[in-house]
């Protein structure tokens, strides 16, 4: 089970974030879930248990609402230091700290309708090139499920190529930068020609579009949390090689992109992004469907 820690400001997401390790504490177990309000004991040095925590994270859920980088409540004229421009900032030491771990997975979760702060301080501004998950209250469960998604990903073989390089590039000295083009081209050799199978292989033609059974619709059901199965006729279900992929549509209209992985369905991501990634040989063969 993987290690998840989160990171939030109380007055900014607290609620959220509590929901939240609720979810994750139901789905991965209490052991694996650090909260800095229920998992810190009493008398325990607060940023000492947090670097201790953080030696045991898989995963790093950065929540992020509207307040997060706002100026301190004590400003008044909002021009005092941002808290988390301050280095003793704690929400910034447990960021930084995650983004400088090779073994640490870091996910940004932005919070109802907040984004990343354009200007953060320097060793933060890798989260606005990282992929985000987002959190609302009105698409809780697909929300979730897409979360949890990016937490099971943590093992593929490309997110720990990803984080070796990534690791590379922060060492300092002209060596790393000189030779940080070259390192790339390597790491995409070996992610193309390693002994591991690519997560998402190219496919070229033998794509397929197939019925889909009633058990596999309950499935896609409990992948984007639904209490209903997807809706019979508006399912469209296609395979090319190893890779499957549905375009699935719920009884309240919400549509959902899913990948097929070791039999398992996950939510791929929004939907205009995620039909990015299916073959055009099998979208062509979807000719009804109304999603991409």
């Amino acid at each position: 089970m993987p290690g998840i820690f989160i990171s939030y400001r109380r007055k900014d997401v607290g609620g959220h974030a509590g929901h939240l390790r609720e979810a994750l504490v139901r789905r991965y177990g209490d052991s694996c879930v650090f909260m800095d309000i229920d998992s810190i004991g009493g008398g325990v040095l607060f940023r000492e248990r947090i670097r201790e925590a953080l030696d045991t994270a898989d995963v790093a859920l950065v929540l992020i609402g509207e307040n997060w980088a706002a100026a301190q409540p004590h400003s008044g004229d909002g021009k005092a230091p941002r808290r988390i421009d301050e280095e003793t900032d704690l929400v910034r030491q447990e960021v930084a700290t995650a983004l400088a771990r090779e073994d640490v997975v870091v996910v940004p979760v932005l919070v109802e309708a907040a984004s990343i702060p354009p200007d953060v301080p320097e060793d933060l501004t890798e989260l606005s090139s990282i992929n985000v998950c987002r959190l609302r209250n009105t698409e809780w469960r697909t929300d979730t499920a897409r979360i949890y998604r990016a937490i099971d990903l943590r093992d593929r073989p490309w997110t720990r190529r990803w984080r070796a390089f990534r690791g590379f590039l922060r060492k300092p000295g002209a060596i790393a930068a000189s030779v940080a083009v070259l390192a790339l081209a390597v790491v995409g050799a070996i992610i193309l020609l390693g002994e591991e199978e690519d997560p998402t292989p190219p496919v070229v033609g033998n794509c397929e579009n197939l019925s889909i059974e009633q058990g596999q619709r309950s499935e896609l059901s409990a992948a984007a949390g639904k209490s209903g199965q997807a809706v019979k006729e508006r399912v469209y279900y296609g395979k090319c090689g190893k890779q499957a992929w549905a375009l699935a549509e719920f009884k309240d209209g919400e549509k959902d992109v899913f990948e097929e992985d070791e039999f398992k369905w996950f939510v791929a991501g929004e939907v205009p992004a995620a039909c990015s990634r299916i073959p055009g040989e099998l979208l062509a063969q979807w000719a009804n469907n109304k999603y991409c």
